[in-house]
């Protein structure tokens, strides 16, 4: 055996098979197999080489055979030796024909069976078996096939059985994605589908430049949604997606569960989650995300105006941030309206050119520009009056003169408008005007936005039913609420700083209304704090509150005095007993939320809890998703006791737990905000809000003013929340001078009809439709519905199409831990028809790590299901298109010949006086995106939004066409049923069955029928299959009316862009016409893929139909 160091060759060597050569410190023979590292060819074989490269040989396929060349350094070269099962191809020399085998062990080398070269055990069809030289065997690089004609015109085929699960799983495949619009992730991730979900998804993963604000109200999901558009970024980008999350440190730990239990993602796919004080770190700086998503951007938003330079360089470092990133996701709930500032901050985001910082003023004016568009919106919904619809058309005539489309749609609905209510004219019309309004006036078009009032979330969000009050006596808070009263009649009001003293009183009735032990910390802090001593867990804004100099001559012996009463009077936690007693009298009441402001009453709260109920199922909630999970699942009586900190970010909507407010922060959005863990999208039912009375002052008036005035028990009032600030302001101001009757006062202020309450937000409503998606758009539901009725039928055919090519073709093995649930496995024993390096790499993503160690006999995979609700429920994969196991089949199956193409004897008695050749071609048919791609080249950051786009205008397709050997079409039902039937070795009940045309097989076929020039014929049948579809009349109908609906929705676009622009200037024109301009291009380059769309041949076959065995009479 010879060994050569090329780097010490003076010129090139003469090249020996057999013998060995050292590239780079790896030795290997020449025409031995090879891959190069770093390259995405496969296996190879090297040729010839000098001292620097190395030529590398690919075997694309045995059609010539057809061979492919690269040039490489030759320190990437790296020997491998053939793994088990690996797919092997040989030209007999004898025969002069290719055939097909798996290697079924190891590389044999030459010294052990005196040979001038190295050998692989081969094993053929039908357990033949041989010993081969490496230099006469050759493996298919890893490229998808681009033409299985070419095979078979080789008479490379395989066993029509391997055909027929391939040709089953393909069809799957294709109807999947065009069910789903190329939506991948929205397939496999385990959530319910939802229409208004769907429809914002598709909304933004078909925009080639993905930068937008999920502005949904809160409660309706917008973490689902931005789950699978993370998901869906992670699949079009598997090897580079870096995705980074910006979320409140609270919701941290949510983020992670809610990806991990519903996306199946984590840190390993590139998904990190942080809390939005890393803005603040300056490793930040180097962060170089492919999608960025911040949620409750609000937050960090309206810190870009504040006077604080700490918060302002948060915000800057989002913002450089957002700039360098391709693609940007913005959460938030929050209504325009009363946040103008906020809002500027986050669209800045989005477009800074378009929305500059310094521009603040004319971005609140054009906010309220928007009023009168909103509320002429609101007057046109669909059953709206005629009066009240006649009246919002004249309005918007007379603003809007200029805008010729508008108008049209005026006069249209004008026509339509005294038809009843439920006339589809008049529906239609009204609805076409709205979404021309909001779409041309809406503040940009990359805010998406559902309100709860959108007829397609109503059915699935709970009711709020009131309040349900429990009276109870407690001393404790008794003696609290007196003391206010009596610290209150003691200052002596109306000095230099009664701003200070109304501060403090405001934080002792807040204290209060929390609970007796939280009054008496801040009474101790107070007293520390002005006798000089430190209180170092008092909070600085505390701090300056309770420090300040006494209220009143001898607040301090007064202060002393009643904490001794308060603290006499505290015994059990009476309100606890009282809720044992309560639910121990409401047997229905099967689960509970308590909710309490301070963590230490909450300790107690669960003690108390647990020891009046004996029971183990009384959890104290403190971040951990286990007690959450217990707490869902128990079937007995349980309760879930959360203290402030975790009043956001917990999802309990699908519990059906009573909401009980073991007390009521001097703050509404905290009580809205405790009632939105479960009044979310999926919650459905009805929600019982519990609270306590025992007509004590401040709390019985701010009770009422919580139920009567504010209504937060029978309504959302998240819109509200910043209007309510303001309200909670001045109540804390007036608590002083005033006393309960503060509360009192802004009660009846929010109640007024005409400036309370009702009427702001009824104009935050009008705000919000302009934004939000319209519900009633035919095309929306009809693709919703069509993708919920295939999403069923995938549970049940789904299985069976993935177990035809993974189990009973490539022998993967399959358990059932338990039912719904399948467990696939790479088996050795089988075994399974592929080495186990590949399946490694292509499936590395199913591998079940943690069962792997102790298993002996392969790769278990991660458990999975076809059914939708199990994998919600049970947190396991959902085998959908977008799931890395189906990823992995589909793209083996590109570049696996196996069952692409095939020959068999069909042997039908009675059928043919004659045998006769038939040819079957499956093609898979999609948009042709080159001219698109070309076309917006600089501008576009997702060629997968633009697929999508694609597929959702013309679906792909999965298409068969059979051919005569005249290479006629075949169009006779009855002669398509038999050429259709399944491939079957065994005897049907007519008597007949199937042959495999095998290279030996061949000869006696052609004696029977002529071939003539076989290569030939097949070429020709290939390009006449493809003619014969490409002209189909029915076929080019469905192409000119897919390419007309793209023609329509680009017209419609572009008179709404035209009409925004119109109103523009500016920064903000001039990238509303960048868009415009793009939207065109993409639409004439959509258009004409479509018309002529991209063809591909998935399979070809042949059969030969006859009424005798093949040599048979």
């Amino acid at each position: 055996m010879r060994y050569r160091t090329i780097a010490s060759q003076g010129s090139k060597p003469d090249l020996a098979s057999g013998a060995t050569y050292l590239f780079g410190h790896k030795m290997c023979r020449m025409d031995a197999f090879v891959e190069v590292d770093g390259g995405a060819d496969g296996i190879g074989k090297i040729i010839d080489f000098d001292e620097e490269t190395a030529e590398v040989e690919y075997f694309e396929s045995p059609a010539g055979p057809s061979l492919r060349t690269v040039r490489v350094p030759v320190e990437r070269i790296r020997g491998v030796e053939l793994g088990a099962q690996t797919r092997v191809f040989w030209l007999d020399p004898e025969e002069n024909s290719w055939f097909a085998g798996r290697v079924d062990g190891g590389l044999v080398s030459a010294a052990a069976i005196m040979a001038k070269e190295d050998h692989y055990h081969v094993r053929f069809p039908n357990n033949q078996d041989a010993r081969i030289p490496v230099s006469q065997l050759y493996v298919r690089w890893s490229h998808p096939v681009e033409d299985p004609t070419h095979y078979l015109a080789a008479r490379v085929t395989d066993t029509p059985f391997f055909s027929d699960g391939r040709s089953r799983f393909v069809r799957h495949i294709m109807e999947q994605r065009a069910a789903f619009g190329g939506l991948t992730a929205l397939a496999s991730s385990a959530v319910e589908l939802l229409e208004h979900q769907v429809a914002i998804v598709r909304r933004i993963l078909a925009d080639p430049i993905e930068r937008y604000l999920l502005a949904d109200e809160v409660g309706l999901g917008k973490t689902i949604e931005a789950g699978i558009l993370i998901r869906q970024h992670v699949i079009d980008l598997p090897d580079t997606a870096r995705v980074l999350i910006i979320v409140p440190e609270h919701l941290v730990s949510q983020w992670e569960d809610e990806l991990e239990s519903k996306m199946f993602l984590g840190s390993e796919d590139g998904v990190n989650v942080v809390p939005e004080t890393a803005l603040l770190d300056s490793r930040l700086n180097s962060a170089n995300p492919t999608l960025l998503v911040v949620d409750e951007a609000h937050r960090p938003a309206l810190r870009a105006f504040s006077s604080d330079p700490g918060e302002r360089r948060a915000y800057n470092q989002l913002r450089l941030l957002a700039i360098r990133v391709p693609r940007l996701l913005l959460l938030s709930g929050t209504p325009v309206l009363h946040q103008e500032d906020g809002f500027l901050a986050m669209l800045h985001l989005i477009d800074p050119d378009a929305y500059p910082l310094h521009d603040l003023d004319s971005f609140r004016r054009r906010v309220e520009e928007r009023q009168s568009v909103a509320e002429a919106i609101a007057d046109l919904a669909d059953d709206a009056s005629s009066f009240f619809a006649e009246d919002a058309i004249a309005r918007l005539e007379h603003a809007f003169q200029s805008d010729p489309r508008l108008m049209e749609l005026c006069s249209i609905a004008r026509l339509h408008l005294h038809e009843s209510l439920d006339s589809a004219g008049r529906i239609a019309s009204l609805s076409n005007l709205r979404s021309h309004v909001a779409e041309a006036y809406r503040l940009d078009r990359r805010i998406l936005r559902t309100r709860r009032g959108d007829p397609r979330v109503e059915m699935y969000l709970p009711k709020r039913t009131g309040l349900v009050t429990i009276e109870h006596e407690d001393q404790g808070r008794l003696e609290a609420f007196d003391f206010l009263d009596a610290w209150r009649s003691s200052v002596d009001y109306g000095e230099v700083d009664d701003r200070n003293k109304e501060n403090l009183f405001a934080t002792l009735v807040a204290s209060a209304l929390s609970h007796p032990l939280v009054l008496l910390r801040q009474m101790d802090a107070r007293l520390a704090l002005r006798c000089g001593e430190r209180v170092p867990s008092l909070p600085e804004d505390r701090r300056k509150i309770f420090g300040i100099e006494w209220a009143f001559e001898g607040e301090k012996e007064f202060l002393e005095q009643r904490r001794r009463l308060i603290a006499e009077a505290l015994g059990r936690e009476e309100r606890a007993v009282r809720l044992a007693e309560w639910l121990r009298a409401n047997p229905d009441v099967r689960k509970a939320i308590v909710f309490v402001d301070d963590p230490k009453v909450a300790n107690r709260v669960q003690e108390t809890l647990k020891e009046s109920l004996d029971s183990e199922f009384v959890l104290r909630y403190l971040g951990d998703s286990d007690s959450v999970r217990i707490f869902e699942k128990s079937i007995k009586l349980s309760i879930l006791v959360c203290d402030g900190t975790v009043e956001e970010g917990l999802n309990l909507q699908r519990c059906g737990a009573a909401t009980v407010h073991y007390d009521l922060p001097l703050e509404p959005a905290r009580v809205e905000q405790r009632i939105g863990r479960v009044d979310r999208i999926e919650g459905r039912g009805q929600i019982r809000n519990v609270a306590f009375t025992g007509n004590y002052p401040y709390e019985s008036e701010w009770l009422q003013c919580l139920n009567q005035a504010i209504r937060v028990f029978d309504r959302s009032v998240a819109p509200l929340q910043y209007v309510l600030a303001e309200g909670t302001n001045r109540i804390r101001v007036a608590l002083l001078s005033e006393g309960q009757g503060a509360i009192e006062q802004e009660a009846g202020r929010l109640s007024d009809r005409t400036t309370g309450l009702d009427s702001e937000l009824r104009r935050i409503r009008a705000q919000e439709s302009i934004d939000a998606i319209d519900g009633g758009q035919t095309q929306e539901s009809d693709f919703f519905d069509a993708l919920v009725e295939n999403d069923d039928l995938v549970s049940t055919e789904g299985e069976r199409a993935v177990n035809s090519w993974l189990v009973e073709r490539l022998q993967f093995a399959r358990h059932v831990p338990e039912r719904g649930i399948t467990r696939y496995a790479y088996d050795r024993r089988q075994p399974t028809l592929l080495p186990a390096l590949q399946v490694a790499a292509r499936f590395i993503g199913c591998i079940d790590k943690d069962a792997l160690r102790i298993s002996r006999e392969g790769f278990p995979f991660l458990p999975v299901t076809f059914d939708r609700v199990i994998a919600e429920k049970s947190r396991v994969g959902l085998l959908r298109v977008g799931h890395p196991l189906m990823q992995g089949i589909e793209t083996l199956i590109r570049s696996d010949d196996r069952g692409m193409a095939f020959a068999m004897w069909r042997y039908v008695p009675h059928s043919l006086k004659v045998p006769r050749l038939f040819f079957r071609f499956d093609f898979v048919v999609e948009v042709d995106l080159a001219h698109a791609y070309e076309a917006g080249a600089a501008q576009i950051s997702s060629r997968e939004a633009l697929r999508r786009r694609a597929d959702e205008a013309f679906p792909v397709s999965h298409r068969t066409i059979w051919l005569t050997s005249d290479l006629d079409e075949v169009k006779t039902p009855a002669l398509l049923r038999i050429l259709d039937m399944p491939y079957s070795k065994r005897l049907r009940p007519n008597g007949g069955f199937d042959l495999n045309l095998r290279p030996e097989s061949w000869d006696g076929a052609s004696s029977a029928i002529s071939l003539g020039d076989w290569p030939s014929l097949c070429a020709n049948a290939r390009d006449k299959a493809e003619q014969k579809m490409r002209s189909d009349p029915a076929f080019r109908k469905q192409l000119s009316a897919s390419a007309e609906r793209v023609r329509h929705t680009a017209a419609a676009v572009s008179i709404a862009l035209s009409s925004r622009i119109a109103r523009l200037s500016g920064p903000s024109k001039d990238s509303e016409e960048r868009i415009a301009d793009l939207e065109a291009c993409l639409s004439r380059s959509l258009e004409q893929g479509i018309e002529e769309p991209s063809i591909r041949v998935d399979s070809a076959g042949s059969v030969i139909l006859a009424s005798t065995p093949l040599g048979g009479e």
